[in-house]
């Protein structure tokens, strides 16, 4: 309850510098809002200011977001892992740092499945990997050599490698399985029952043994067969009193529940068949795997996993080839270039025919286009081309993040800011074309005079002519047939 809401509010804050989230956003920001442990953040922090002398107080994310305070971690962990440490305030300088540290960290034995990514430290996407890394990287800094400072959670353990030879190798080839044993793995109950003190009777006085009951039904040694009907079992009793179906209850049992009507006809539990009986249900044994433990393929980022693959496989719902094929001509056409790739991420991921468009739809908009294959040259170009589509009046909310499209992160939002930027463009002055999509309507503002700004204040709105609106049912009913009764 409070500890939910305390965290609720905490990732609330984390997410400002980002503005509210609605939809899927909103859904995963939750999820992971549920996965923080304020407990291992407290220790992340603490190790990492007994490491580094810095006080860091505040908002967690916030005091990392500049990778200076990271840089100096890995730098204190083993000296020399980050040679320069930028101290700027622009935004490709702070994640060069972040990128420094995962380097840094990679190289010290952090696996790469226990880090973090830039965006998720620098933007404040995933709060909860950001922890989970620090203490990957406390663990690890044990085993370094020559590290000798405070500890973050237990060392890892020591790999203890055996050696067999060749004739145990053999040997063991023979031994018998689990598998091969059976369910019982080749156990008896010999030796189980003590039977000294039985009286063992003489075969004059033994009685002949009955035959054994059949488990289905019908007669004895008989499975199932055309012999006598088995009895219906009694109904289990309950197991805290009252009648059996009834808990705790004095009364008589409820009556079972009728089979709920289908929706579309059929008998119950029948989705549209008109003689077939209801499907049996699944057993547990072939029950669908849960979502969370399946993966899904993203372009650039390999398999994930978990929420990851949650989200995104609805991404993938959303993605709609049809708008991207009409953003992929419409840019071809405004930037004169062909895209070097079938793949439509990759081929935008550099920046360099965003930024052509922008500078077709209004010339010098992008006075410089990197070139360069540095991830921080590129994700400037993407910058370039947001701040330009901005300045077009495209609304924030339809353009997507750097890291949307060079991290290949939501590749939907990709489309339709695209397609935003399309509609937009027909608006800038001189712009003559191509275009994409409907144009968007020009204004319309109306101007009332003061005498009909006052006369419209007496009219009667709907609401105070209650729910019908003043209408009545004149003229409802034919008269022309009534008899009409003379007065004397």
């Amino acid at each position: 309850g409070r500890t939910n809401s305390r965290c609720h509010t905490h990732f609330t804050q984390l997410m400002a510098n980002r503005g509210p989230s609605y939809g899927l956003d909103a859904e995963l920001a939750a999820k992971q809002a549920e996965k923080h442990d304020p407990k291992l953040e407290a220790e992340a922090k603490a190790w990492i200011s007994a490491l580094t002398g810095e006080s860091l107080n505040g908002n967690f994310m916030e005091a990392l977001k500049d990778g200076t305070v990271l840089c100096k971690l890995a730098n204190a962990i083993k000296p020399g892992s980050v040679g320069k440490i930028n101290t700027g305030s622009m935004a490709f300088k702070q994640m060069e740092n972040i990128n420094a540290f995962l380097t840094a960290a990679t190289n010290i034995g952090v696996p790469k499945n226990d880090l973090f990514q830039t965006v998720d430290l620098y933007e404040a996407q995933n709060p909860p990997q950001v922890v989970l890394s620090i203490h990957a990287l406390g663990r690890q800094a044990q085993k370094l050599p020559g590290y000798s400072g405070p500890a973050l959670g237990p060392k890892l353990a020591d790999s203890n490698a055996r050696n067999f030879t060749q004739e145990q190798l053999n040997a063991s080839k023979a031994a018998p399985t689990k598998i091969s044993q059976g369910s019982h793995g080749g156990a008896s109950q010999a030796g189980m029952s003590d039977h000294s003190r039985e009286i063992v009777k003489s075969n004059a006085m033994a009685k002949p043994a009955e035959p054994a009951q059949p488990k289905y039904g019908g007669s004895p040694g008989n499975f199932g067969g055309a012999a006598s009907a088995p009895k219906p079992a009694s109904p289990s009793q309950p197991k805290y009193g009252g009648a059996p179906g009834n808990f705790g209850g004095a009364g008589a049992a409820p009556k079972p529940a009728s089979p709920s009507q289908p929706k579309y006809g059929g008998s119950p539990g029948n989705f549209g068949s008109a003689g077939a009986a209801a499907p049996k249900p699944a057993s547990p044994s072939h029950a669908a795997p849960a979502v969370a433990s399946q993966s899904h393929d993203v372009p650039n980022r390999g398999p994930v996993y978990g929420l990851d693959a949650e989200l995104a496989a609805k991404q993938a719902e959303k993605f709609d080839a049809g708008l991207a094929a009409e953003a992929q001509n419409w840019l071809e056409a405004l930037s004169g270039q062909k895209f070097p790739s079938a793949d439509f991420m990759e081929s935008l991921k550099d920046g360099v025919i965003l930024c052509k468009a922008v500078n077709a739809i209004k010339p010098g908009t992008v006075p410089n286009i990197n070139t360069g294959k540095m991830a921080f040259k590129q994700m400037e170009n993407i910058n370039f081309f947001l701040s330009a589509a901005q300045s077009f009046g495209v609304p924030a909310a339809d353009m997507f993040q750097t890291v949307d499209l060079f991290e290949a992160q939501n590749p939907p939002q990709v489309v339709n800011g695209i397609h935003s930027l399309g509609r937009h463009a027909s608006k800038v002055p001189g712009f003559k074309g191509p275009h994409l999509g409907a144009k968007l309507a020009d204004a319309n503002v109306r101007q009332f005079s003061e005498m009909q700004l006052n006369a419209g204040k007496a009219i009667p709105s709907k609401f105070s002519q209650g729910s019908h609106g003043g209408a009545s049912q004149a003229g409802m009913h034919d008269h022309s047939h009534e008899i009409i009764r003379k007065t004397s």
